[in-house]
């Protein structure tokens, strides 16, 4: 099975390549500007470093496409990019300000994910990159790569 993982290159983002690699799947690698911790551990995992910035609509277009054009197609998104939100209590963030994460990954990148709009896909996400702890992630198992 084919996975891009948005915001691979550092924490979670790389915990999820590394995890969705170590199961046997075939991982695109999204990240906005960190090249060099990208490229280290596309080298380390096998995975394939697709840059983009998910908060511009033309980019997440445009990292999908690449993740769809290096992979041959996806069948999973796994959202770990963000908009850095200010240093507060969770309860304090509004929805404007959570919106800007949101949009960029889901509503904008899963908008260019095929599988996803059909249906046949699901996306799940680790937020917030900042600004408090929402809880522990619900957890789905991750199901075998296809044979062959």
């Amino acid at each position: 099975m084919n996975v891009l993982v948005t915001g691979g290159s550092q924490g979670i983002g790389a915990a999820a390549v590394r995890l969705f690699v170590q199961e046997g799947w075939r991982v695109a690698l999204g990240y906005r500007s960190s090249r060099q911790e990208a490229l280290e551990l596309a080298q380390e995992t096998g995975a394939v470093p697709v840059q983009g910035d998910v908060s511009d609509p033309a980019q997440a277009r445009g990292l999908v496409a690449q993740a769809e054009e290096a992979l041959d197609g996806l069948d999973a998104l796994v959202c770990c990019a963000g908009v850095a939100l200010p240093i507060q209590l969770l309860t304090d963030t509004t929805d404007e300000q959570w919106g800007p994460t949101w949009t960029g990954c889901f509503t904008r990148s899963g908008r260019r994910f095929p599988a996803w709009s059909a249906g046949r896909a699901e996306a799940s996400s680790q937020y917030p990159p900042s600004g408090g702890c929402p809880g522990p992630p619900a957890r789905r198992p991750i199901p075998p790569p296809r044979p062959g």
